[in-house]
């Protein structure tokens, strides 16, 4: 039985991810399938069919190449490792111990700075009040960690491990807010749910930071999709308290990490994503579909797969009378 999916999302060329493959290959686990997605066709040059599933998906969002590779993986657990990562032996098996205990559904590896092994690149993501997302330890030396453990409420997509079940039940990660908030929104869906998430420094990932400037066509989206985080989530994170918060938030967020030019546009893309102030009804209806399909392999002591579940509940369900207009 597979116990482990790795699973490598790559966007860009193909050079950003062969150093990871690489990497992985020489270091893979037992009882592990390694997944690489594509948005376009990969030539396999190498010949590693057979070794690794390779497969592509025509979009040009991160969310949409990892929740393809989750719908087509083994794993019970699922590794999602960015395209310029490096890893080293064994670096899987203290995260993967956890998921022994059912209340776990993510861990957070050490991510390290590739350039400078000393230093931290992330321990995973944290949510202010007001609408910000922050990178946890982000270039903290190593032996300082332990001080900011409580701070991470779920891993970072540049590496992370999910139970698949979690993943499934909530419909994979969320494509409204953006690649950059998704690990954000997933952590908050996983907390809300009373599943746990740790930080394991004993599992270490090198990542290389990709250089050049963010672009400045994708700040309005970026904006849209942090509006739409935010409003999914206000009333778990305080509803008065936000609401006071978020604004100066926005705007010290948007210029410090975009630029003057980059933040007018992402604060453009702030407002037109306030349409989505009445996305927290949907989210609430979308945990609690997932609670009730969690909730049903409980029951059974976790031997049904939550795909083999929800198909179940819905063979049984009693069919709903066709509405009147519908005759």
């Amino acid at each position: 039985m597979t116990r482990l999916s790795i699973v490598i999302p790559c966007l860009g060329p193909c050079e950003q991810f062969e150093d990871t493959l690489a990497s992985v290959l020489q270091h893979r686990p037992d009882r592990s399938e390694i997944i690489v997605v594509h948005r376009r066709p990969y030539a396999d040059p190498y010949h590693l069919q057979g070794e690794v599933t390779f497969s592509h998906v025509e979009s040009t969002t991160l969310v949409d190449l990892v929740n393809d590779a989750v719908q087509d993986s083994r794993g019970e657990v699922i590794h999602v490792l960015a395209s310029g990562s490096e890893v080293r032996d064994g670096w899987t098996h203290a995260a993967l111990r956890h998921f022994a205990d059912p209340r776990i559904a993510a861990v957070a590896p050490l991510v390290l700075q590739l350039a400078s092994p000393g230093r931290i690149e992330t321990m995973g993501v944290r949510y202010t009040l007001g609408g910000e997302r922050i990178s946890v330890g982000h270039d903290v030396a190593i032996p300082d960690h332990h001080v900011l453990l409580d701070e991470v409420l779920g891993p970072s997509l540049l590496a992370g491990f999910f139970s698949k079940d979690a993943l499934l039940a909530l419909g994979g990660f969320c494509r409204d807010v953006g690649d950059e908030l998704a690990d954000i929104d997933f952590a908050l869906a996983l907390r809300d749910l009373g599943c746990r998430t740790v930080l394991e420094p004993k599992s270490q990932v090198s990542y290389a930071s990709p250089v050049g400037r963010r672009s400045l066509l994708g700040a309005i989206s970026r904006g849209i999709g942090a509006e739409t985080l935010f409003w999914r989530h206000w009333a778990k994170e305080g509803r008065a308290a936000g609401i006071v918060a978020h604004p100066l938030t926005t705007l010290v967020e948007a210029l410090r990490h975009e630029g003057l030019l980059g933040g007018s546009l992402k604060l453009l893309g702030r407002t037109l994503g306030l349409s989505s102030i009445r996305a927290g009804g949907a989210y609430q209806q979308q945990l609690s579909a997932a609670a009730e399909l969690l909730g049903d392999l409980e029951v059974r002591g976790e031997t049904l797969s939550l795909a083999a579940a929800r198909e179940e509940r819905t063979a049984t369900a009693p069919k709903r009378p066709a509405h009147p207009r519908a005759a």
